[in-house]
């Protein structure tokens, strides 16, 4: 069976836990519970195919403990809520840490916005997505709670939605195919 694991990592208060769940197609609780260190969910895509979510601890107290998980995965999902301004920015300073310090090498980088069910701040799909593109990174967006984006996102990391030759940037920023 093949095995992917894939590291959520952000700031807390942010769904990644849900999100979990929500991937894996497994209830969980609406109440609030914070991650400590990293759980891990399971879902099983099919016979051959099994994806292990590495849900980390968004609080920055644990960032030595997820940066070693980070380290030792080939995909790393950065999320950032759509309601939540300075989980984006978290997300973005992050991101560069583990890219300044090699920590991306072969490794697999998506960023997702969670939360889309939710007020936006200002421009939050347009900074993920300028984001993204300016990284050359695949972009989702998801609502826990509804199932929105849920069925992209899992197709996005078993690479089944993946064009062989991504589209250029144009105007500053594109968005992988979802």
């Amino acid at each position: 069976m093949d095995v992917h694991k894939v590291c959520l990592v952000g700031g807390p208060y942010i769904g990644k836990t849900r999100l979990c769940f929500a991937l894996a197609n497994q209830y969980h609780s609406p109440i609030y519970d914070p991650t400590i260190g990293v759980e891990i969910v399971a879902h099983r895509v099919d016979d051959t195919t099994k994806l292990l979510y590495w849900d980390t601890a968004g609080h920055s107290d644990f960032s030595p403990i997820v940066d070693k998980y980070v380290n030792n995965i080939k995909t790393v999902l950065f999320c950032y809520s759509m309601n939540d301004k300075g989980s984006f920015l978290e997300m973005v300073q992050r991101y560069r840490r583990y890219k300044e310090e090699g920590m991306l090498n072969d490794t697999e980088v998506m960023v997702c916005m969670t939360q889309i069910d939710k007020r936006p701040f200002d421009d939050a799909e347009q900074k993920g997505l300028h984001f993204s593109s300016s990284n050359h990174l695949r972009f989702f967006k998801t609502s826990a709670v509804t199932g929105a984006g849920i069925d992209s996102l899992v197709r996005g990391l078993l690479r089944r939605d993946v064009v062989q030759d991504p589209p250029t940037p144009t105007q500053g920023y594109f968005c992988w195919p979802f």
